[in-house]
C-alpha cells in the first residue's frame, strides 16, 4: 500500500490532541500536547517540557510557540 500523501498543515491538525514533540530550527525541543494549532503553525502545548539530550531541562506547562509556515 502506497503512503498517503498528507499536506503539512493537514498533519499538524490532525495532531490536536496528540502528544507531541516540536523541534525548532535552533534545535530546541518541546514536547507536550497540542491544544491548538492555525494556518500559520502557531502551536499551544500544554504540560509542556523543554528536551534537551532525550532528557527534560524545565517544564514550562502550557506554552505558545510561533510559526512562521
Amino acid at each position: 500500500m502506497a503512503p498517503e500523501n498528507i499536506r503539512p498543515l493537514t498533519a499538524l491538525f490532525r495532531a490536536v490532541k496528540q502528544y507531541v514533540a516540536v523541534k525548532l530550527k535552533s534545535g530546541e525541543e518541546y514536547r507536550g500536547t497540542m491544544a491548538f494549532c492555525d494556518n500559520y503553525m502557531n502551536i499551544i502545548l500544554e504540560d509542556a517540557g523543554e528536551y534537551r539530550r532525550e532528557k527534560e531541562v524545565a517544564n514550562h506547562g502550557r506554552i505558545r510557540i510561533r510559526g512562521n509556515n
